[in-house]
């Protein structure tokens, strides 16, 4: 169920209302937080999707500051 809903999320994936945790689960999972997850490579692709279309509609610059200060990304 993960997997569907990353791949086809309820009015899509919204930087100012999922980024930060997209990042978030993103890091976790490719850092071994959750070991086990027997279906990681799917999901992984289907987060790094998400983040590419959110990043490609175009991303409120708010949002984008603050993923940025909280990841240290500059």
């Amino acid at each position: 169920m993960a997997v569907t809903l990353a791949e086809r999320p309820v009015n899509g994936f919204h930087s100012w209302r999922d980024g930060e945790d997209l990042i978030e689960l993103f890091k976790h999972i490719r850092f071994g937080y959750y070991q086990d997850f027997p279906l990681e490579d799917q999901l992984m692709g289907a987060l790094q999707d998400g983040l590419i279309s959110m990043l490609a509609d175009g991303m409120d610059s708010e949002d984008l500051e603050k993923i940025s200060e909280r990841y240290g990304i500059e």
